[in-house]
This record gives C-alpha cells, structure tokens and sequence, in this order.
C-alpha cells in the first residue's frame, strides 16, 4: 500500500483488513504480489483508493461574557466562537441558569428585582455542534433596586375609630357626669379624638 507493505495471507480466499485511521485522508495506492512454492512472483495493476475519515471535533467553543446595569432590566451579553460553529450560549447567574441565545449576538435580559439586592455571579457557556461546552471565566456584578415602601391608607382605620368613640360618647352621656370614672373615660375618648386628627 503506496508501496509499503500491509500485510500478507496465505489461505484463498487472499483477504486483508486494514484499520483506515491508520491512513490519511487522501488518494492511496494498492497493489498485490502473489508467490509460488518457486519463489516466483506476480505483481497485480496498480489500484488507487481514497480515504476520507470524518474527524471527531474535540475543541470546546471559547467564551467570554459579561453584564451591563444595577438595576431594573440588566442585560448579559456574550462573544463565543468555536472552530466548527456555536449552537447555543447559556447565562448562569449564581450556577442557576437564567436563559439562553442560540444565535449571535448572544444576550440576555433579565429582571434584575428576580435577584437580591447583594452581589452575585455571572458565567456563559457555549456549546458546539458535537456537544462540547466551553465556560467563561465568572463575572461579579452586584444588584441595587430602590424598594419603595407603599403609603398606608388610613381612611378606613380612622373611620373605625371615629364610630367606636362616638359610641363610647353616647354611653357616657347616659352615665352620671359625677362619676369620676366617666370623667376619666371622657378624658380619655376626647385624647383619642385629637390622635385621629393627627392622623388625617
């Protein structure tokens, strides 16, 4: 084979098997030599052949990512290549993945108020045709959303109030105005009164 020889069989059928991985993608040439108990020897036309072994792809993408904002919306953006092609680039934030791109540019928005107000971690991962994965170096960002305190209705609660009041009132009023417990009561209710103003 290409002049070298590969191998030999001394039992008809002559058959030989030949690992082709052994070989280069390319033309090759083949031909046999057949011998008698003489010493003589035969030598067949020439045969080209070609080999054309399919490659396993071994090379993981490489990543890189990074974020862009505090708060509200923040965007994750990714750059990945890979020798045969990018299928699909993954966001993790934390090591939990938060979504993913399968076409360039590869980005992500994300509501940052699904996160803590502290600082946490972002990596990519891109994946190739034949399943390698590639992983970015991590990037720390932190997340600062305002959190706004919702004002208290307090129209219902004062109405409340002001009904228990006026019945306490009218109770009083039925009672002796000499007793110094109805005194004290009365203080008490008008005390309540002016607290309700302060709130309105």
């Amino acid at each position: 084979m290409d002049g070298v020889l590969a191998g030999s069989d001394a039992s008809s059928p002559y058959t030989l098997d030949i690992d082709s991985t052994t070989l280069a993608n390319g033309t090759h040439t083949l031909s046999a030599v057949a011998y008698d108990a003489a010493g003589n020897a035969g030598v067949s036309p020439t045969v080209n052949f070609s080999v054309n072994n399919v490659t396993a792809d071994t090379t993981a993408p490489s990543v890189s990512t990074s974020v862009t904002g505090t708060g509200g919306t923040i965007a994750f953006a990714a750059e990945a290549s890979d020798n045969t092609g990018v299928t699909r680039v993954d966001f993790l934030v934390d090591n939990v993945a938060k979504g993913s791109d399968s076409s360039g540019p590869y980005t992500l928005a994300l509501d940052s108020t699904t996160l803590s107000n502290a600082g946490h971690t972002l990596l990519a991962k891109a994946y190739d045709a034949a399943g390698n994965v590639g992983t970015s170096a991590s990037v720390s960002f932190a997340v600062n959303n305002t959190t706004i305190t919702p004002a208290v209705d307090n129209t219902v609660v004062i109405a409340q109030m002001t009904l228990r009041l006026d019945s306490m009132d009218a109770t009083l009023a039925t009672m002796s105005t000499r007793n110094s417990k109805v005194k004290s009561l009365k203080a008490d209710v008008a005390i309540q009164r002016d607290l309700v103003q302060q709130i309105k």
